[in-house]
This record gives C-alpha cells, sequence and structure tokens, in this order.
C-alpha cells in the first residue's frame, strides 16, 4: 500500500474512533446557575449525537486552563473571543445561552449606566472570568476566586460594588442565605451593565466534531431547551427555599 494512503488510512481510522466515542468530558466554572443552565442545553445537544457528558466543576481560571491543556474534550460555555488566549479552544459559532451582567452593592446611592460608570468604586470580580477581567482593567478592583467571596467581600464593606451575572448571583445569594448571610443588605443596581452572548467550546482535537454540535444545539434551542432549562432552576429553587422553611 502506498504510504501516502496508509497514513491517510490511520488517520481517518482515528478519526472515527474519536468522534464516535460515547462519553465526552467538559470542565467548567463551579458554583454558578449559568453553568447548570448550560448544561441542561448542551447535554441534550449531545444527546442527539449519542453522545453522554461528564461535567467537571472547577474554578474558572483553572478550568480554562487545564480544557486547554487537553485535560478535557472542552469547555461547557465562554463568551466568544477566548481562543486568543487559549487557542486549543475553538468555539461554537452559534450562540447557546445569553445571560445578564449586573453590579451589586449595599449602597443606594451608586448609579449604574455602563462599565466606564464603576470606575470611581472598588470593584470584586471573581478570577477567570473573562468578560469581567477585561471590562475591568486598569480599575481599582479586587480578584477573588469564588462568587461567595465577592459577596463575603462586599459585606464587610472591602469592596463597594460586585459584578457577576444574574443567575451566578441568584445562586450565590440563595446559598448564602442558608448560612445567615444578610442577603436583604444586597441591592441589585439597574439597568444591567450588559448581556453576554455565550458559546460552547471544543478543544483541538474535535475539530471534525463543530459542524455536527453547532447543528445540535441549534436544533436543541428551538425546541426550547433554555426556557426548559431556567424553569428548571426555579423550581429547584423553589423546592429548595421551601424546604428551608
Amino acid at each position: 500500500m502506498c504510504p501516502k494512503i496508509a497514513s491517510f488510512c490511520l488517520i481517518f481510522t482515528f478519526s472515527v474512533v474519536t468522534y464516535g466515542q460515547k462519553t465526552m468530558v467538559f470542565s467548567t466554572v463551579k458554583d454558578t446557575l449559568v453553568a447548570d443552565i448550560n448544561e441542561i442545553i448542551i447535554r441534550h445537544a449531545y444527546q442527539k449525537l449519542g453522545i453522554q457528558l461528564i461535567i467537571k466543576k472547577l474554578p474558572a481560571a483553572r478550568a480554562l486552563q487545564e480544557s486547554n491543556a487537553g485535560e478535557f474534550d472542552g469547555e461547557l460555555f465562554r463568551i466568544s473571543g477566548i481562543s486568543k488566549k487559549y487557542p486549543n479552544l475553538l468555539m461554537i459559532p452559534v450562540v447557546s445561552y445569553e445571560v445578564s451582567v449586573r453590579a451589586y452593592s449595599k449602597r443606594s446611592d451608586i448609579k449604574v449606566a455602563s462599565w466606564n460608570s464603576l470606575k470611581a468604586f472598588k470593584i470584586g470580580i471573581e478570577r477567570g472570568v473573562q468578560f469581567s477581567e477585561e471590562a475591568t482593567q486598569g480599575m481599582n478592583r479586587q480578584i477573588v476566586n469564588t462568587n461567595q467571596q465577592l459577596f463575603r467581600l462586599l459585606n464587610k464593606n472591602r469592596v463597594d460594588i460586585v459584578v457577576s451575572d444574574e443567575w451566578s448571583a441568584f445562586g450565590t445569594l440563595m446559598a448564602l442565605q442558608r448560612t445567615g448571610f444578610p442577603v436583604k443588605l444586597i441591592k441589585e443596581l439597574s439597568p444591567r451593565i450588559m448581556g453576554i452572548q455565550l458559546h460552547h467550546y471544543l478543544h483541538t482535537k474535535h475539530m471534525a466534531l463543530i459542524p455536527k454540535i453547532n447543528q445540535a444545539i441549534k436544533e436543541s434551542l428551538q425546541l426550547g431547551m433554555a426556557k426548559q432549562a431556567e424553569d428548571k432552576i426555579r423550581r429547584q429553587y423553589s423546592v429548595d427555599a421551601v424546604k428551608q422553611d
């Protein structure tokens, strides 16, 4: 057999084995309901392809580092553009979900209009959350590892504002409330700072799968999986709240 043909056959065989696999492992940010919502959407899409998912929840920065290094098959969700810093992660074109980003404070005198309106204040953000790291460069900010740490800093008046997507904030405050944290002191400031579109990412070793999973996510969204995911999370937290009472 011609060496070139043999080489092509070997590559083709490897691709069939790789993309015929029945289980894939994705990293994602821990302690955030956005991850839970995206998991429902993305899991549904992969089921269309006969692939089951295992989700590993890690601190935001570590999740990116390990998925980029090939420790996982990709990243469950991120904003667009992270491939510039993490070149081994390839963005799926279709937007899988959009979430609002808001500022939270104990103060009622703060007026929020945009990222620039935050410059006069000390800001708390979560390490590894790309949109807030990029938007607050050069500002007076404190970076911590988890969303819970953010709101604890705010409660101790060590920052004036914390920035979080609304689902992460909701989940964090619900969890903190069960520990006796004074949630009622925290105010959600309006209007929202921005809306962010999220995308699923695959490691470069799965490049051939991009068109298929892109179409599968589209179909899942057309079936209303985003709203179903939101409703499921709200019901879950309503039940948890009743149990706590």
